[in-house]
């Protein structure tokens, strides 16, 4: 190899090999943060999904109880009748 013969260029080629690590793991670091951000992003909604079902189950209930209430208490006038 050409480095291995001229110590100019071996330093040249170090010192590109220097930033090209630099600049990989840079990139990585890079990669990382998105991938954080990703998964941040997808357990946030994933919380709001799941507290829409509570509130979506928790007024399902609601009104059950209201319609069961409104029957009872339209029997009961038809009895009074």
């Amino acid at each position: 190899m050409i480095a291995e013969k001229d110590p100019y260029i071996k330093s040249a080629y170090d010192q590109l090999q220097l930033i090209s690590q630099d600049k990989q793991k840079q990139k990585r670091k890079e990669y990382e943060v998105r991938e954080k951000a990703i998964r941040e992003y997808n357990q946030l909604i994933y919380e709001a999904e799941q507290r829409g079902e509570k509130y979506k189950a928790i007024s399902i209930a609601t009104f059950n109880y209201l319609t069961v209430l409104k029957h009872c208490y339209c029997s009961h006038l038809r009895n009074l009748q």
